[in-house]
Parts: C-alpha cells; structure tokens; sequence
C-alpha cells in the first residue's frame, strides 16, 4: 500500500483512477504536523498528501502545482498570519476549502477565520484523526468546528448577528446625507466645518446632528464617533 521513505513516513500510494479521493495541502511551520497529516493520508484510502509548506509563499506557490481539494493552514506561519491565506486561495482557487489549524481555542478568532472564508476551525489539541475528519467533512460542504465549544461559538454568532443587524438598521434610518455628517463629526470637526464642507447652512447641520444622536441612541459627539466606526463610515 505504502512505500516508505528514509524517514519512515509513507508515501502517497498509487491509486486507481476511479477513486474518489480528497488531496490535502498543509500549510504548517511545525514539520511535525506535516508529517503526521502525511502519515495518516499514506494509511488511508480516500486521501493524498498533496505537499506542504511552511511559509504563505511557499503555500502559494505549492497549492498551484498541487491544487489539492481541502487545505489545512495553520494560523501562525511566522512572520504572517494563516488567515491571510484564506482569501488569498478563494480569490484564485474558489473550489479549495480552507480549514485552520490552531492552538487558539478563542471563539472569537474561530468566527473571524470563518467569516474569512474558512470552511473549518479545527484546535491542535484534538487528535490528528479528528482533524483528518473534519477535513472529510469540510470537502462535502460542511462548515467544522473541532476543540471549541459549538455551543460558546453559537452565542459569539447570534450576539455579532444581533449587533450587524442593528447596525444595518440604523445605517438605513440615516440619511445619506446624516451619513455624511456623522463622518465628518467623528473626525472632531466642528458644525462650522461641517457645513462649510457640505455646502450647508449650521443650522442645517445642527438639525442633521440633532437627529443623528436621536437615531444612533447617543447623547454627545464623542459617542456619536463612537458609533460611526462601529458602523464603518470612518476608520479606527
């Protein structure tokens, strides 16, 4: 089935042509995890190690000779971080699914890998056979989670959804133009600039903040600043 290396690690076996197997690129610094995924792959009959790599550019460079079906990259590939590989990939290979690999058991750091595009969050601390598992399931479409609480995540999920769906309401109850002013307001300018900005009266600009403090539920220019990056109409 396997023909083993100097190292005592099999290689990927022959296959026939009409089996349905799943290729596997891992993106790793540790060569540790590497060659365990290469390890289980050589033992099993649905999957191939495809390669791996230990840097971003290396990963790049390797996907695209390999095209494998799943990639396993790990979130910190010193000097970068794993989740810029995620719409790197999508962007150029949108059939690829991602799935991280992290000591990060951080429900918010799941949620950012997943709202990046990954496919799966899978923690170092589960077994290799669970990770080979939740790569099975992410190539059929499935979204894993592995290590973390489901139960914590979907809490993190339902409070960011509640809080984009306020957010988008309240940007629809503004005005393009109270849009306008919020963002000049949250860069401290005063009503004067505002208007001379805009081309308005103060007044006019007074009433837009009157009613951008009713909308937005604050009381003040500064968390009224507050809000406008929260909503995105200014940087941090």
């Amino acid at each position: 089935r396997t023909h083993p290396t100097s190292a005592g690690l099999p290689l990927p076996r022959s296959l026939p042509a009409d089996e349905i197997v799943l290729k596997i690129f891992v993106v790793d610094d540790h060569a540790v995890i590497r060659d365990g995924i290469r390890l289980i792959c050589g033992n099993a009959d649905d999957l191939i190690f495809a390669g791996g790599a230990s840097t971003l550019d290396e990963a790049i460079a390797g996907i695209e000779r390999a095209r494998p079906d799943v990639v396993l990259v790990d979130l910190n590939v010193p000097p970068e971080s794993g989740l810029d590989l995620i719409p790197a990939v999508a962007g150029r290979w949108p059939e690829i699914k991602m799935v991280v690999l992290s000591v990060d058991k951080d429900e918010g750091m799941a949620l950012e890998a997943l709202n990046a595009g990954a496919a799966g969050y899978v923690t170092k601390d589960v077994s290799l056979l669970d990770v080979v598992g939740a790569v099975r399931r992410a190539a059929k479409g499935e979204t894993v989670v592995e290590g973390i609480s489901t139960g914590h995540l979907l809490n993190r999920f339902v409070s960011f959804a509640a809080e984009a769906a306020r957010s988008a309401r309240i940007l629809v109850e503004l005005s393009p133009r109270e849009r306008e002013v919020l963002a000049l307001v949250a860069q401290s300018l005063p009503n004067q600039q505002i208007a001379t900005a805009l081309g308005i009266s103060d007044r006019t600009v007074a009433s837009h903040v009157s009613s951008i403090y009713r909308k937005l539920g604050v009381s003040n220019r500064v968390d009224a600043a507050r809000q406008a990056m929260r909503l995105g109409l200014v940087e941090h």
